[in-house]
């Protein structure tokens, strides 16, 4: 969790607050959107979780050093779910990758909200003055749960079976398991999933959208309400000879997308663009990054321009959001939306002031291998094998 932290903003040398350099780790958005940027995954020993260590993190910055770790695994799937809208997903999502990252209040030793008899937690209190401070895993539930067994009775029976990480012990507690009731107040809508996999081969990731806050676009449409930008795209340029074998796209929802690869910049004209190297339809349920792999590799030469764009349909485009001093990072020619019939580049939409909130680039990366591995990738699962990073910065579960 500290090596995300130091990974999603780590405060300069001598600065920063500690709670809030560690929230960065905590914060399940804030670290998903690092991990699928390719950073912060190391092992535990290198950055252990401590008070002290994160003084010393803190004050003297290990960025570097943990780099020269390693990283020991890759985000291939950053789902991201709504509890209450789509409690069956979250259920099957558990099932099939063994939990899911949840946000609500928690206080400490579950005070008032805490059954110890029943080890049931339910936060009644407001939202807004108990906003949520934690962050913990689902592993279970029961809808059968009574209601009753909470120190105040909810709305309705069943409970979430909730993972604490505040206690090394096994067994019910508020600090190790203990049920959460479906109804507690303070239980953010959006849940994560995390996929992970092994760490990639030798290759790059082509990215520009690694700042940790997102957003949908929202146009003036044809009928004169508003429209969600559903088709954007980004140009990336090879920096050497290799195979596009792998796309990550980031739906705002479940729906279906068609993912369209081009040799070359966007034309103005969507007309002029011509027919794609390829297409490919991909189905998803929730919103997030999903991982696409190609049916074929495309092969780029080095230095060559390729366009990948995105229709989404039945659900938006997701674009990074947020200002410079929150690393958003936009350049003229990178990131486009298709809206009246032609191709527009996102930094037409931007400001340029200090501070100011604007949309930054798409959503989405590329991953091209080397010739040399191009055909055994699927196969290759060295760990030392290491990824570079590529951008503005060098650095599935389907329906």
């Amino acid at each position: 969790e500290k090596g995300i932290a130091v990974s999603a903003g780590q405060p300069a040398a001598g600065t920063g607050s500690l709670a809030r350099f560690l929230w960065n780790g905590g914060n399940l958005e804030q670290a998903g959107y690092t991990m699928a940027a390719g950073e912060g995954v190391f092992a535990e020993e290198a950055a252990p979780f401590s008070e002290k260590t994160a003084k010393r993190l803190v004050k003297n910055g290990l960025l570097s050093s943990l780099e020269q770790c390693g990283q020991t695994a890759r985000l291939q799937g950053l789902y991201l779910l709504d509890l209450r809208k789509d409690a069956r997903l979250a259920k099957e999502m558990i099932v099939r990758h063994g939990g899911i990252g949840i946000q609500y209040y928690a206080k400490k030793g579950g005070g008032k909200y805490y059954s110890k008899k029943y080890a049931a937690y339910y936060c009644y209190g407001n939202p807004e003055k108990c906003a949520a401070n934690h962050a913990s895993v689902v592993v279970g539930w029961d809808d059968r749960f009574p209601a009753s067994h909470f120190s105040r009775k909810p709305g309705r029976d069943g409970a979430w079976l909730v993972q604490n990480s505040w206690s090394g012990k096994k067994g019910f507690s508020f600090g190790a398991y203990f049920w959460l009731s479906y109804e507690d107040q303070t239980l953010e809508r959006n849940a994560y999933v995390f996929d992970m996999g092994e760490a990639l081969p030798d290759g790059t990731l082509y990215q520009y959208d690694r700042c940790t806050v997102s957003a949908s676009l929202t146009l003036q449409g044809a009928s004169g309400g508003e429209t969600c930008v559903d088709t954007a795209a980004n140009v990336f340029y090879a920096e050497d000879a290799g195979f596009l074998e792998e796309i990550m796209i980031h739906p705002g929802g479940r729906g279906s997308c068609r993912i369209s690869i081009y040799r070359g910049n966007l034309p103005e004209d969507e007309a002029a663009c011509g027919e794609p190297v390829m297409q490919v339809e991909q189905e998803v349920a929730c919103g997030g990054y999903h991982s696409v792999v190609l049916p074929e590799p495309v092969a780029l030469a080095r230095g060559e321009c390729f366009t990948v764009a995105v229709c989404f349909q039945g659900t938006g485009a997701v674009f990074a959001y947020g200002s410079r001093e929150q690393g958003l990072a936009l350049a003229a020619g990178e990131s486009f939306f298709h809206y009246k019939g032609v191709w527009r580049d996102v930094c037409s939409l931007s400001g340029s002031g200090q501070g100011e909130q604007q949309f930054g680039n798409l959503r989405l990366k590329a991953i091209v291998r080397p010739r040399a591995s191009a055909s055994a990738s699927a196969k290759r699962t060295s760990k030392s094998a290491s990824m570079s990073i590529s951008g503005s910065v060098s650095s599935d579960i389907s329906a």
